[in-house]
């Protein structure tokens, strides 16, 4: 299996905010983090919260791959954010996230919030 297939599947059922099938993109032990945060969501379970928690209180977001490099089970995605509540209308945000994946499956994903 290609990494970015996992990758694709996750940024699918976002846009169909299918939280069961978010949950199945990420290996059971899988971890989230940000630069920068010192929070690390650990675990499926909690992945799912957090995606929950995200659809409730931005419930307009949607995210575009502008740019994609993949290299084995490293996958790296600048992705194109609009829709947080709390950004005036048509803001985007820009994040690079690098997705590691074994077997079909996130074992971890690390945002990166940059300026431009």
């Amino acid at each position: 299996m290609i990494a970015s297939d996992a990758v694709d599947r996750l940024l699918d059922a976002f846009g169909d905010r299918d939280i069961e099938r978010i949950a199945q993109c990420f290996a059971v032990s899988a971890q989230s983090s940000s630069l920068g945060a010192n929070a690390v969501v650990s675990g499926r379970s909690d992945i799912e919260v957090m995606y929950e928690h995200l659809f409730k209180t931005h419930p307009e977001i949607a995210v575009r791959v502008e740019e994609r490099m993949s290299v084995g089970e490293v996958v790296i995605d600048h992705e194109a954010i609009t829709g947080y509540c709390h950004l005036p209308g048509g803001s985007i945000i820009h994040k690079v996230y690098v997705y590691v994946v074994r077997d079909g499956k996130i074992l971890s994903m690390l945002g990166i919030t940059t300026e431009s």
